[in-house]
């Protein structure tokens, strides 16, 4: 977890006090967390709207816009506050009584995501996903001689995504953009 960290800041270029370590989340103080994509070891991520439990239905309907259908996916990682059927249905009901718009549990416009973690609702839509495997530099050094650039490329790929930091007898651009400043070196 603290490499995955150290590897967060790295790609996004924040300090400390932007990443808070939350319960299996990771939370990132950052407008633009675009490089997340490419960093190892992060399996999905998405910007939240953080707010009160009393502030749950509100938010929530405030990702309904022009969408015909909706679906409510609650989930509690710490136990506290109702249990995730009654919030699913709470915010539901809440949102088709103050929206022209149908529920639809199996194929829906938009699915609101809502996680408890402590005393905050954490609400989110889009889901995007990330590169998996585990965080560069949990594993360890793995030297790659570069003699076809298509293999290097795969081979350091799959290497990056089992953890190892790679070292190249030579330079891959395909590779850079998973560098970051913590996974790739060119031996001299």
């Amino acid at each position: 977890q603290k490499r995955l960290i150290n590897n967060i800041k790295s790609a996004l270029n924040v300090d400390s006090s932007k990443i808070r370590d939350l319960r299996n989340r990771i939370l990132i103080f950052s407008d633009d967390c675009s490089n997340l994509k490419y960093v190892f070891g992060i399996n999905s991520f998405f910007k939240v709207v953080e707010c009160d439990f009393d502030l749950i239905n509100q938010t929530a309907l405030s990702f309904v816009s022009d969408h015909k259908s909706f679906r409510i996916s609650a989930r509690r990682l710490t136990k506290v506050f109702k249990s995730s059927q009654d919030i699913q249905k709470d915010v539901g009901e809440f949102i088709f009584n103050n929206k022209d718009v149908k529920v639809d549990l199996f194929n829906p416009d938009i699915n609101i995501h809502i996680d408890i973690i402590g005393n905050k609702a954490y609400i989110y839509d889009n889901i995007i996903k990330g590169s998996g495997g585990l965080p560069v530099g949990s594993s360890g050094v793995v030297f790659i001689d570069v003699a076809d650039d298509v293999k290097s490329v795969i081979t350091g790929f799959l290497m990056m995504k089992r953890g190892c930091k790679i070292v190249l007898s030579k330079d891959l651009f395909l590779l850079k953009k998973f560098e970051h400043g913590f996974s790739i070196k060119v031996r001299d």
